[in-house]
């Protein structure tokens, strides 16, 4: 039985949302990640005609997607940035068909990379370690994110009540936090 990933790569044709093309300008657009909400990540580098400018990825996530919020998460980059190397946030922005989250690169390798996609115990490994350097430099004490179950799951719970999300997506919240323990409903 195959699984469908959380997380890929995106492999053949990826049309580029007009707000990423907008942010890319002349920059070539490559995509790099695709997640199973419909969040994307691109990579843009500067046009070849000057080759000015950084690198950038633009993540972007459509409307009603509540489960990622890149306004909230340019805020945990900012404040992770003042203990550890994080990319740098250049812009955060939306319009009515989504959000985006544009940075700075950083020399680094996508957990979807394939040299980590083949060697998952490696992978899982330095992901340890980078969570243990973050949380031996950032001073939990004065952290001002929750990850608690309960918080999740009032989350969960707000945004089925704005009804923010499709019908299937909720049902499919629902049932894949019950299975956790973590029912939005209660």
């Amino acid at each position: 039985m195959s699984r469908v990933p959380l997380a890929a790569i995106p492999t053949g044709h990826v049309p580029v949302p007009d707000a990423v093309a907008s942010l890319a300008g002349d920059g070539h657009v490559t995509p790099v990640w695709r997640n199973e909400l419909g969040g994307l990540t691109f990579r843009v580098e500067p046009a070849a005609s000057d080759g000015s400018g950084p690198t950038r990825y633009v993540k972007w996530v459509p409307a009603g997607t509540p489960e990622i919020d890149l306004r909230a998460e340019a805020g945990r980059l900012a404040w992770a940035g003042e203990h550890v190397r994080v990319p740098r946030v250049l812009d955060v922005g939306g319009d009515p068909d989504a959000t985006w989250l544009v940075t700075a690169a950083i020399e680094a390798r996508s957990a979807v990379d394939p040299r980590w996609v083949a060697d998952p115990a490696t992978a899982a490994a330095a992901v340890g370690q980078g969570l243990r350097v973050l949380h031996d430099a950032a001073p939990a004490d004065a952290c001002p994110y929750t990850w608690s179950a309960e918080d999740r799951a009032a989350r969960a719970r707000a945004a089925c009540r704005r009804r923010r999300r499709p019908r299937a997506l909720v049902r499919r919240a629902r049932t894949a936090g019950c299975r956790r323990g973590v029912c939005p409903d209660r």
